[in-house]
């Protein structure tokens, strides 16, 4: 397959996307953006957003949460219209998201739960620094690197019980969860997904978790969540696309199941057991909901287990391992031999409805 120089795709991808960023309506929530100005993060109210810029107003330094609860609705609704404006770059923008341990949702989509041969959705930790909306991944020898788009919240506090989420603020926003398979496949037992080793390791490498640009805070975010589209595009072409409204388990469920679980250390990462959270999801951990199907990955179907596992015993290879490591390893390979998952050169856009774009160029290391 032929591909564009990598620089090529990169212009024609921001190229293609040159329009403004749709913003969600002012009526239904207010958008936030975050750049640095005199060394410090803060946090900006967006007006409206032009091909590279957006026109904001500056809410200050420090947790952008507290500077909205510290304006009412009228002070808000003033600023947004007579406040003093301040032209941002897009290319400036700092991800929405902070910090380097988030809560993921993994098969909440049904057909994405086929694909991947996960039966029920299941949570895993998210351990990586988010990056910003426009960024370069580069991809290691070996390497099966998938995509996610999601959808994703934070809240304006610790969340300890259904209350706390019900009296809750929440900042909706735009990630895409970037993924190495093989070391996923070779590492996780899948008959219990998310649980023990694998995932928070392939899952959290550094540029795995891009965020969009904008934080939205909704009026009514469970209803904002609902209606919102995501898609994905790899090189122009859509492999994802899906509604909040289709996950399995809904915001409130992913909460319920997450508090549930508690501080047991029941992951593992770099070797080491880990908890999904301290028994609490605290304030500014990042909520990721899962993904649509269209990912790269696909389990292996009846014929390759069955052909793989008779060579398994007939070339005395279980001297080496069990008949499931030896065929989880023959697929790897084969996956390889496919090429289906992103390689340099690849420009991977990830969109979604009124919370912009992240674009992601697939680079050599």
């Amino acid at each position: 397959m032929l591909r564009a120089a990598p620089c090529c795709l990169m212009t024609l991808a921001l190229a293609a996307h040159a329009a403004p960023p749709e913003l969600a309506p002012s009526e239904r929530a207010l958008t936030l953006a975050f750049a640095e100005r005199g060394g410090a993060r803060t946090a900006f109210l967006v007006a409206a957003a032009g091909e590279d810029s957006v026109s904001a107003v500056a809410l200050g330094p420090g947790d952008a949460f507290a500077a909205l609860a510290a304006r009412s609705e009228a002070e808000l609704t003033a600023l947004l219209r007579d406040g003093p404006r301040e032209q941002l770059a897009l290319a400036e923008l700092l991800p929405v998201l902070e910090g380097a341990q988030h809560v993921a949702g993994g098969a909440n989509y049904a057909a994405h739960g086929a694909e991947v041969g996960a039966a029920a959705p299941f949570l895993f930790p998210k351990l990586v620094t988010p990056t910003p909306w426009q960024s370069q991944l580069a991809v290691q020898p070996g390497w099966l690197l998938d995509y996610e788009v999601e959808l994703a919240l934070v809240f304006d506090r610790d969340i300890e019980s259904a209350s706390d989420l019900t009296a809750a603020r929440a900042g909706v926003f735009l990630i895409d969860d970037f993924t190495e398979r093989a070391q996923l496949a070779l590492e996780a037992d899948l008959s219990t997904p998310g649980v023990g080793a694998g995932f928070a390791d392939a899952k959290g490498k550094p540029g795995f978790l891009p965020t969009g640009p904008f934080l939205v805070v909704p009026r009514d975010w469970r209803a904002f969540v609902r209606d919102c589209e995501i898609r994905l595009h790899v090189n122009g072409r859509e492999r994802q696309r899906a509604r909040g409204g289709q996950m399995v388990w809904d915001v409130d469920e992913l909460v319920r199941r997450t508090l549930a679980l508690g501080a047991t250390q029941r992951f593992r990462y770099a070797g080491e057991p880990i908890a999904l959270t301290p028994g609490r999801i605290p304030r500014g951990t990042g909520l990721l909901t899962g993904t649509p199907a269209g990912v790269a990955f696909r389990t292996p179907g009846t014929g390759f287990v069955t052909v793989n596992a008779a060579w398994w015993a007939a070339s005395f290879a279980f001297l080496d391992g069990g008949v499931q490591e030896f065929v989880t390893r023959r697929w790897v390979e084969k996956l390889r031999e496919d090429g289906v998952f992103l390689r340099a050169g690849d420009v991977v856009i990830a969109e979604g409805r009124g919370l912009g774009a992240i674009v992601t160029q697939i680079v050599v290391p």
